[in-house]
């Protein structure tokens, strides 16, 4: 269950590859602000041990739309992690009226 592996304490030890997976993959049952805070979590931790690419790259195949406006407004601006401009789609996304 992806749920439980991103909360697991090993989860800020696999490597970048394997992140990168998990966040890119369409079969992921997890809410995906808990995704996000795991692998922001992740970053924290591996951010001696890699590349600001690779973290730049693994933050934009979180699918930011996906997290509630409450949640973008409340968890993740204040991380200063998200994409700007993914994060700025997202509270577009969620500010368009019904049509």
């Amino acid at each position: 269950n992806a749920h439980e592996i991103t909360k697991e304490e090993n989860f800020k030890n696999l490597p970048s590859e394997l992140i990168l997976k998990i966040c890119q993959s369409s079969d992921l049952c997890v809410h995906e602000i808990d995704l996000y805070l795991a692998v922001t979590e992740w970053c924290k931790y591996q951010k001696e041990r890699v590349s600001e690419e690779v973290i730049r790259n693994i933050m934009q195949e979180i699918r930011y739309p996906l997290i509630s406006i409450s949640d973008l407004l409340d968890k993740v601006r204040p991380t200063n992690m998200a994409d700007t401009v993914l994060y700025t789609s997202a509270l577009e996304y969620h500010h368009r009226p019904n049509g």
